[in-house]
């Protein structure tokens, strides 16, 4: 075989390695410790647990430890001179609404009701992104909320 098509042969072999490793090596599952340190559980997203406490045996019997409070229900609002005011959703986005009657395109205003969420899991605690954007870390064992960001994007014109 000349040296010429050799080398092309162990070019070809090397790319199709090279190209088929990367998927594989990603599509491990999520970590036996259950954490779920990325959407989809692992870099492949095959949203595999190894975990085995719940079973078809044990399903019946599971209960709810906690629920959880996503904080879409209570919005804040910027004033005018820097200050900023809690509410209730409805009492919120109606003093948007007023101060800018086209902020919502078709004027849908933001709503949170249907709340599904993929969390992420890492060191015990569980991250949520909400309907509204706002982000939040929640103890994982005990409920708890943690912390909140709110960039508060419903807030912004649409342009």
């Amino acid at each position: 075989m000349p040296v010429f098509r050799l080398v092309r042969l162990v070019l070809l072999v090397a790319v199709v390695v090279s190209t088929t490793a990367r998927p594989v090596a990603a599509q491990q599952g999520a970590p036996a410790d259950g954490e779920w340190r990325t959407f989809g559980g692992d870099l492949g997203s095959t949203k595999y647990s190894p975990l085995a406490q719940i079973t078809a045996d044990n399903f019946e019997r599971l209960e709810v430890k906690w629920r959880w409070l996503s904080p879409d229900g209570m919005l804040s609002k910027s004033t005018p001179g820097g200050g900023e005011w809690s509410a209730p959703i409805r009492t919120v986005v109606d003093a948007l609404n007023e101060d800018d009657p086209n902020r919502w395109r078709d004027s849908n205003a933001p709503h949170y009701r249907n709340f599904k969420s993929a969390p992420i899991m890492a060191d015990g605690m569980l991250y949520v992104n909400t309907p509204l954007s706002i982000g939040a870390g929640i103890d994982a064992r005990t409920g708890e909320t943690r912390w909140i960001y709110n960039p508060k994007s419903y807030a912004l014109p649409v342009d």
